[in-house]
């Protein structure tokens, strides 16, 4: 009985025997039979090869992987798991749109729906909102959505820290044509229940806050702190303020000098959260002078879009979309 072979994964199917003669039974030395390397799928168990090359190119190419890329590709194969948006989809394919935003809610809007005349747009002019304005990435759609769901519920750190550059990068931009210093901005996230972080396992909006202060040059200082409830999603919209209140408070206040306070969360619905989050952040601080205050913004990955305004309007303003790479 011949010896078992090499485990690998999946399974080969060995090649037919001849009909003549074995090598065992003439005495005949058998060919070495090569398997190409195309057989054998990346991330396959290697086989038990006394050969020293052998060995040390599969330790060369884990370390080359790392285990986080070992584990998506015996995802891959074996549960048909995705890589992430960020590595399945290549850099120069990963384009933000740029849209037409309301600068003061962050809906899209046409270009004739703000003027520098008047604050915002026409749907939030009449609206009392807690903070200055609105910096986001594009719409809750598309790839854009995606990569906050992946981020959010796949604990892709990476993909987390590469959106927060980016939304990062237009926060600086923003700073810059107010005439503000990054040394001057502090970057805040909004903040996750303990409990719901520990069953989590990630607390996916600190991870993007990171990522903005890096690209933009900000201090990032987690100021919030959050009590366990339900969450915003399970809730319906007209509940969601009365969900949220009283559940947000302030651990310590922004640094001495600070002229803007920017708020960072995955997405802007109603507000709610982003509003609880303002209130918590002035409550029971003496009045100060208004130059003594700072400027609250908030930055956010992506706004979600307004069913009507969709259909209203002719074509696609704003959002995530995916180049032609043939994905």
């Amino acid at each position: 009985m011949s010896e078992p072979g090499p485990f690998r994964w999946p399974p080969v199917e060995a090649p037919a025997e001849p009909d003549g003669d074995h090598p065992e039974s003439t005495g005949a030395t058998a060919p070495a039979v090569k398997t190409p390397r195309s057989h054998v799928p990346t991330g396959a168990a290697p086989g038990r090869s006394s050969s020293a090359s052998g060995h040390g190119s599969g330790r060369q190419g884990r370390r080359r992987r790392g285990f986080g890329g070992i584990v998506r590709e015996l995802d891959a194969a074996l549960l048909g798991g995705q890589a992430p948006v960020a590595e399945r989809v290549p850099e120069s394919a990963w384009i933000l749109e740029e849209s037409s935003a309301c600068p003061r809610c962050g809906r899209t809007v046409t270009p004739e729906e703000v003027t520098p005349d008047e604050p915002g747009c026409a749907g939030c002019r009449v609206e009392s909102l807690a903070w200055e304005r609105v910096i986001r990435l594009g719409e809750y759609d598309g790839a854009l959505r995606d990569a906050i769901l992946e981020t959010k519920y796949g604990r892709w750190r990476r993909e987390g820290d590469r959106l927060g550059q980016k939304l990062g990068e237009r926060l600086r931009s923003a700073l810059a044509d107010a005439d503000v210093e990054p040394g001057a901005a502090v970057v805040v996230p909004v903040p996750m229940p303990p409990l719901r972080r520990l069953l989590r396992g990630i607390d996916h909006t600190a991870v993007m806050a990171r990522g903005v202060a890096r690209a933009s040059g900000c201090l990032y200082q987690p100021l919030l702190s959050k009590r366990g409830g339900p969450t915003q999603t399970s809730v319906t919209p007209s509940a969601r303020a009365r969900n949220i209140r009283g559940r947000v408070r302030r651990t310590q206040v922004w640094p001495m000098g600070s002229r803007v306070v920017v708020l960072v969360d995955d997405v802007r619905t109603t507000g709610s959260t982003l509003h609880e989050c303002c209130r918590a952040l002035v409550e029971g601080l003496p009045k100060r002078s208004a130059s003594e205050t700072p400027a609250v913004w908030a930055c956010v990955l992506a706004t979600t879009p307004d069913p009507a305004r969709r259909r209203a309007r002719s074509g696609g303003l704003g959002g995530a979309v995916l180049a032609d790479s043939g994905a």
